[in-house]
């Protein structure tokens, strides 16, 4: 990136409207499904309309410590259905979330994830995810690369668990609510 840091990313097909993608993305069990390193996203206060402050924390491996995020998540739908939801941990001050024991404080200056819905089949869309990551710290090279081949397969991911989750929620247009 023009800041020097990692940019990973993942693109491709999923098979439902943006909508209830953003829906299954945003529901806490099934995240740790698709996004292998999440332990946890916890919303933690409303700051404006569909604006969050948000705290992540990944699992440590035998190679990488565990990291921790603390951004402004807003979320926004286009008139054509295209959903954005994207964060920043840049200038993210409105929390109370302390450093957390053996976990690094990593920022994001730009993370989130696009889903454009296909003009032909609105239960359709192209999903895009982009992390810009500073995960501080010092890290090895080989861990990087595989953090990154493991990104590329996130859409993969999303793509097996959204049946599961759909199975949870046959008839409901908006569970997270």
């Amino acid at each position: 990136s023009v800041r020097g840091l990692y940019i990973l990313r993942s693109t491709g097909v999923v098979n439902c409207s943006p909508t209830e993608l953003y829906r299954m993305l945003c529901y806490a069990p099934t995240k740790p499904k698709w996004d292998l390193k999440n332990e946890y996203t916890h919303y933690l206060k409303k700051i404006g309309v569909n604006a969050y402050v948000i705290h992540s924390k990944t699992k440590g491996s035998f190679v990488l410590s565990s990291r921790d995020f603390v951004a402004n998540m807003i979320q926004n739908t286009e008139k054509d259905g295209t959903v954005f939801y994207v964060a920043s941990s840049t200038n993210c001050t409105d929390h109370n979330v302390g450093p957390i024991p053996k976990v690094i404080r990593g920022e994001v200056p730009l993370t989130g994830y696009i889903m454009q819905p296909f003009a032909d089949d609105p239960n359709k869309c192209q999903m895009t995810i982009i992390n810009e990551l500073d995960l501080k710290g010092s890290l090895p090279e080989y861990a990087v690369k595989i953090a990154g081949k493991e990104k590329g397969m996130e859409v993969d991911r999303v793509r097996s668990v959204y049946p599961i989750w759909k199975k949870m929620f046959p008839d409901d247009t908006n569970p997270n609510n």
